[in-house]
């Protein structure tokens, strides 16, 4: 059974104008639930887990369009066929809001373990649609929601897309600017891990 892992981390500003939604993104390793869980109130009561195998579908928050439950943990481990990535699409979104996303919220990992990297942390709400990959075949979806406040919640669909072949020097790194974050091939001398605001991170070029 998951465990809450709970901080005690006082009080967080929450007059937010509604409509907003936040992102944030991480490179900390974390167990099944996310170790930055900051509610001194939270316990979850429902958890679940999902593995998903196949080349496309959609998935939703529990009940949604309606309300979603409180004190949620649910997981959807996607996997693709190797060689491909995962594109996932959300096209609604509508969680509660918080400072810093830690009451309910949505996480998307890069990869198949709790150790993978955190591509986005999503919550409020969100007007327009929106669009992540994976770098590989294997993404983690999370939904976390605590005991208060209670929203129509998400709906977002999966595809596999196969890796553009491109020459061995060129390597596929995760691009991160202030509200997205996509891929792209380097076909440079180049040594990335990643490229940021488009500046590239870890450059090393060959003599």
């Amino acid at each position: 059974m998951a465990k809450c892992m709970v901080q005690n981390c006082g009080n967080a500003a929450e007059k937010m104008k509604q409509g907003e939604i936040r992102l944030f993104t991480s490179r900390t390793a974390q167990t099944h639930l996310p170790k930055n869980i900051c509610s001194t109130q939270m316990r979850i009561l429902n958890s679940d887990s999902h593995q998903i195998y196949g080349d496309n579908g959609t998935i939703t928050s529990p009940n949604f369009p309606r309300l979603y439950p409180d004190k949620l943990s649910i997981l959807w481990n996607i996997t693709a066929v190797t060689g491909n990535q995962i594109k996932l699409h959300f096209t609604s979104f509508h969680l509660q809001l918080s400072e810093s996303c830690d009451t309910d919220f949505v996480q998307v990992k890069d990869g198949p373990l709790p150790s993978s990297d955190a591509i986005v942390r999503m919550c409020g709400k969100r007007r327009s649609e929106k669009i992540v990959f994976s770098t590989g075949p294997h993404l983690q979806i999370y939904f976390i929601t605590d005991g208060r406040n209670s929203y129509p919640g998400f709906r977002v669909s999966y595809e596999a897309v196969g890796l553009k072949n491109h020459d061995k020097k060129c390597r596929c790194v995760r691009v991160e600017s202030a509200e997205e974050l996509y891929l792209r091939v380097y076909c440079m001398d180049l040594k990335l891990s990643s490229v940021s605001d488009g500046h590239e991170l870890q450059q090393n070029k060959k003599d």
